[in-house]
């Protein structure tokens, strides 16, 4: 078991450029997706903990319990809808 860290500039890095809504309701970009994917790629051993790394003065605690809630829900829903499509195979 391993971690899977990337680092971001701006916690926007997350979520995609045309979706301008809350955290909570932002769409999470593709180019994140791609990034983690590429990142996943080259780990041999499975990543179980993701690490979005930002600097210092950028960070703020609220957004960033937002954002958790966020991508937690986001790949929760990825998780059972490919789960649901691999059952019905």
């Amino acid at each position: 078991m391993s971690e899977l860290s990337l680092w971001l500039d701006y916690y926007d890095d997350i979520y995609s450029d045309f979706d301008s809504r809350h955290y909570l309701r932002r769409r999470i970009s593709e180019d994140f997706l791609h990034e983690l994917r590429m990142a996943k790629k080259y780990k041999k051993e499975r990543a179980t903990d993701l690490l979005l790394l930002l600097p210092q003065d950028k960070r703020e605690d609220e957004s960033e319990k937002i954002i958790i809630s966020s991508l937690k829900d986001f790949f929760t829903d990825q998780f059972r809808n490919n789960n649901d499509k691999y059952r019905k195979k």
